[in-house]
């Protein structure tokens, strides 16, 4: 990363007058900049405005300004800092390797004649009996002032490119060369314990006169002299635990602050990750030692320092279960590594990630490697401190149980300790309530998010890996991604997930507006629903059974909620009320088929709703047999069966010819009114038999060859009366018996329509 004015600078100006001129940059108040390759010149607007500029000559900075504070203390000062930024942000210098920072010279001079000025007047005052004081003659003087010099013409650009491409000369030893002797990386075990990582000190040390390594001391380094480091492998180590820079956003520009000054920890404490990754590196440079005291008691300034070196074959920690029949099933564990097992006790230090070996021969050294504890830590870790511990053979359900919910990996133990593990998705269930506590929240709802695995439940901010059941002595491993993607989920339809101040863990709420669409998605995607303790069903199968009466037809039908149905009346009745669930018989709510009743609400919208069914007409059965044909689940009895076996069959209305028991000729149009009477005592076969057998006299009911003697009578009545009047029978009497039939009919059926709604009537 290319040097910065600021950074190399920065240890001359006050902590101050740094974070003001940041502000004074940060706001724009830097304004009217020139610049060329080694000058930069502007205007900062504080009390006033005030003139500042730099000039760059070599290692030098040299500034100046025109405020007091700078006239008078001859530091630098806010405005001076913040057109450094300004500098800095513009790119305009290429800073070199040591930079030291001066003041203008000339304006020096100019104070210098200012305050021999006022030396001179003070004199002078005493002979004109003057009184006023130093500051107010030094206000009357003008301070005296070089003239301006003209700018030198400016480079052409090639020039320009050049320099600013050609890199800075260095010095073959730097000004700050470090002296650090040798850098050593010391792995504290007892401090590593405490600390919950792995903690390692920064220490340097250098040989005696007699060729021993002096007493170590702690490392001064900053991170910008990092990359002075000789060794290429410690610029690796220090660049990845000092970690990236911060970046502060200045006028769309990122300026990374005074951290590359910053001094490097002496003290680091690596997790997980960093033991992974560093570990094989601060072995290989061969300067990685552990402090080893030779025993408890002594001093931690005392203890050894052993060097420890990298082996390349990992460790596996195996959780290991014995069953005696009197004492019961005893608990060890054995760390495994290139195909040997080794006790706990063969460990110096362990961790989640590494693990740190004894030295077998006096001669040999700590081998540190990696290590796999197969989420057995804490198991290791009370093995370790505790030894082998037997748990009764009483208490085997216990032992059972936390061995499902630990999850172990690496498990040897008898079979009655062994549970099944299963994979599979959870289905969400989501409570909605009104909040508990005593603020108010307004119209805001709160809502637990858990996941059922076959019938365990588990909560969604639960960090457990696994659900026991105990009946069934099942295991299902939590199924994280989709998880989160039912988080995610809730998120996407207005539930918002906070933090919750009062427990310290994670909440959800929702504004009670948007419950209705909430459980309408979930329960339509398979998730639980339940709010204010009702819980709320999703539709199932829809069923439909027809049954004829005597003269009607009633549509029985019901929809499943999962165990618990609901008639077709009471979902009409709550469609026509707008609700968007009807209640179910055991207290809870299903939800409306929406879908389903926008298809099949015009059919059933034409019958009349009763107590557990819909009734048809005869004449809608044609209708009622066309809407039944496109539902899934349809019954019916043996009148219905029929009807819709001869809807199916028909194919327009013929004439036919009287039966062979009839004597006499019919007419053309009599044997058309002959297939007329046909298709309707067939059409009206449609309702039971006990309407037929209580009404013989219906014109639909009659049979065949009575209706052919009635149409005989009635055309020779008809041809008669023609002769009479003088007409012909076939022009003026050709349809007159079949209109006066269909009439009377028609007549029958409207004053058996009007006795029945008077029936109802009164029943009401």
């Amino acid at each position: 990363m290319p040097r910065t004015l600021a950074g190399a600078v920065h240890r001359f100006f006050t902590p101050t007058s740094r974070h003001r001129g940041e502000s004074y940059f940060a706001s724009g108040r830097v304004a009217d900049a020139c610049a060329d390759v080694t000058t930069f010149s502007a205007a900062v607007r504080g009390t006033r405005q005030y003139d500042v500029w730099l000039r760059l000559t070599e290692n030098r900075l040299v500034v100046g300004c025109t405020c007091p504070y700078f006239v008078d203390a001859v530091e630098g000062c806010k405005h001076i800092w913040a057109a450094i930024l300004a500098a800095d942000h513009a790119g305009v210098f290429q800073v070199p390797a040591d930079l030291w920072l001066d003041f203008d010279d000339d304006q020096l001079d100019d104070l210098d004649l200012v305050e021999s000025a006022v030396e001179d007047e003070s004199r002078l005052s005493t002979f004109d009996g003057g009184t006023r004081s130093g500051s107010e003659r030094r206000r009357g003087l003008q301070p005296f002032s070089r003239p301006a010099q003209p700018p030198p013409p400016a480079p052409p650009a090639w020039q320009t490119f050049l320099s600013q491409v050609v890199p800075p000369p260095t010095d073959l030893l730097p000004a700050r060369a470090l002296q650090t002797g040798e850098l050593i990386y010391v792995l504290d075990l007892a401090r590593s314990v405490t600390a919950g990582g792995l903690l390692i000190e920064l220490l340097t040390r250098e040989r005696k006169k007699s060729g021993e390594w002096a007493k170590p001391k702690t490392l001064t380094i900053n991170r910008d002299d990092v990359g002075l480091l000789p060794d290429e492998r410690d610029r690796a180590i220090l660049d990845t635990l000092c970690g990236a820079a911060q970046a502060y956003p200045y006028a769309g520009s990122a300026w990374t602050g005074y951290g590359v000054g910053l001094p490097v920890p002496s003290v680091f404490i690596l997790n997980l990750t960093l033991q992974r990754h560093l570990a094989p590196r601060l072995c290989e440079t061969g300067r990685l030692l552990v402090r080893s005291p030779s025993n408890p008691a002594d001093a931690r300034s005392e203890a050894r320092l052993v060097p420890v070196q990298w082996d390349a074959q990992p460790g596996q920690f195996q959780v290991r279960i014995t069953a005696r029949a009197e004492a019961g099933y005893t608990i060890d564990g054995a760390i495994r590594s290139a195909g040997h097992e080794y006790a706990l006790d063969h460990a110096m230090f362990v961790t989640a990630a590494l693990i740190l070996w004894r030295a077998t021969e006096p001669a040999s050294r700590p081998r540190l490697a990696a290590f796999d504890t197969g989420g057995a830590d804490r198991w290791m870790t009370r093995l370790r401190d505790m030894g082998p511990v037997t748990v009764p053979a009483a208490e085997a359900t216990a032992l059972v149980e936390t061995l499902a919910i630990s999850d172990l990996a690496q498990l040897e133990c008898p079979d009655e300790l062994r549970v099944d593990v299963r994979v599979e998705l959870p289905r969400p269930v989501v409570r909605i309530t009104r909040p508990t506590s005593g603020y108010d929240y307004g119209d805001r709802l709160e809502a637990k998010l858990t996941f059922m695995y076959g019938d365990c439940e588990a909560d969604a901010w639960s960090m457990q890996p696994v659900c026991f059941d105990r009946e069934r002595r099942l295991v299902c491993r939590r199924h994280r991604e989709a998880e989160r993607a039912a988080v995610a989920r809730l998120q996407s339809l207005g539930v918002r997930r906070l933090a919750d101040w009062q427990t310290g863990g994670t909440r959800l709420d929702l504004a009670a507006i948007v419950l209705p669409t909430l459980i309408r998605v979930l329960l339509s995607e398979g998730w639980r629903v339940e709010a204010e303790g009702r819980l709320y069903r999703r539709p199932g199968t829809v069923t439909l059974d027809v049954r004829s009466g005597i003269d009607w037809f009633e549509l029985h039908g019901a929809v499943d909620f999962g165990g618990v149905s609901a008639d077709l009346p009471a979902l009409l009745a709550a469609t026509r009320r707008g609700d968007a669930f009807v209640p179910l018989g055991d207290g809870t709510f299903g939800l409306l088929p929406e879908d389903w009743l926008a298809r099949s609400g015009r059919v059933t919208s034409i019958g009349t709703p009763e107590v557990d069914h819909v009734r048809f007409a005869p004449s809608q059965a044609a209708v009622l047999d066309a809407w039944l044909a496109t539902q899934p689940a349809v019954s019916c009895d043996e009148t219905f069966a029929r009807a819709r076996t001869e809807l199916a069959r028909f194919e327009g209305v013929r004439a036919i010819d009287p039966p062979p028991t009839f004597r006499g000729v019919l007419r053309d149009y009599q044997r058309d009114a002959l297939g007329w009477f046909d298709f309707l005592r067939r059409s009206c076969s449609i309702g039971s038999r006990k309407r037929r057998a209580s009404r013989p006299s219906c014109a639909c009911s009659i049979s065949p060859a009575a209706a052919a003697a009635k149409l005989s009578t009635a055309s020779a009545s008809t041809t008669s009366s023609s002769r009479r009047t003088g007409r012909c029978a076939e022009t003026s009497g050709t349809s007159r018996p079949l209109r006066s039939i269909t009439r009377s009919w028609t007549r029958r059926r409207r004053s058996r329509t009007c006795a029945r709604a008077r029936q109802r009537q009164r029943g009401c």
